[in-house]
């Protein structure tokens, strides 16, 4: 249960990473890429900093783990602040930390962490959402080499995921390789047009502040805030070209 808002009295104090990390807190940091901008180092020591500190809170649970996990949601993870993305989830699935990342391409990948750092990155994600317009020949190949064959014999197998198949994927569908799972075509919506965020969002605005906003209750398989990114990607694991 969160509220709205916060009470105006409470935004000049301390900000607790172990505290946040076992309350299931909120912060959202927003900060672009540009290694001119004064924020940038701040808003990545921060989020490095969360991710520590909620690694070793989880390990000292009866647990040995964060329940309910951490979610460190980066959209454009390769346009935005340049945390050290390989490194943190090398280690964070067994911490109870769960990462969901959004890139445009490997390509914007490599530009930000070199080949190796993406080539970590795209190997440690369990699960790839891949969607339509993907136009990198390499990416491609890969993702249907990765889908499997059908068939016996090597004259008679064929690809399960042919690239052309997943660069003209019908209008919001996605294919989803989730480890070692057989590969599924899947149907996405744009959060804003869900009917537990349009519901949210016909509440009323508070007037005067923190003690006037409702309350948002948690209840099962309803979604109880409503943060869809600014292009409507939605949160997708992986990374592929033409994504939007």
């Amino acid at each position: 249960m969160f509220p709205l808002a916060r009470n105006a009295a409470d935004r000049g104090g301390t900000f607790d990473a172990r505290e946040f990390a076992l309350e299931g807190g909120t912060l959202h940091l927003i900060a672009s890429g540009d290694s001119r901008s004064v924020i940038t180092p701040l808003l990545r020591a921060l989020a490095s900093h969360v991710h520590h500190v909620a690694g070793l809170a989880g390990s000292q649970t009866a647990a040995g783990r964060l329940d309910p996990p951490l979610l460190m949601a980066m959209d454009e993870v390769a346009q935005v602040c340049p945390v050290d993305l390989p490194s943190m989830l090398a280690d964070s699935a067994g911490k109870g930390i769960t990462f969901v990342t959004v890139g445009h391409s490997l390509a914007k990948l490599e530009e930000r962490y070199g080949h190796d750092g993406a080539a970590n990155i795209w190997a440690i994600s369990g699960v790839k959402t891949l969607l339509r317009g993907i136009t990198e020949p390499q990416t491609l190949e890969d993702v249907s080499r990765v889908c499997g064959t059908l068939g016996d014999g090597d004259d008679n197998r064929v690809r399960i995921v042919s690239p052309d198949v997943l660069r003209r994927l019908p209008k919001h569908t996605a294919l989803v390789v989730n480890m070692d799972l057989s590969p599924v075509v899947v149907r996405v919506s744009r959060a804003w047009k869900r009917r537990a965020v349009r519901r949210l969002a016909a509440l009323p605005l508070p007037l005067t502040g923190a003690a006037d906003a409702p309350e948002l209750i948690e209840r099962p398989g309803e979604v109880t805030m409503p943060v869809p990114s600014v292009n409507g990607s939605g949160p997708l694991a992986g990374a592929g070209d033409g994504r939007r």
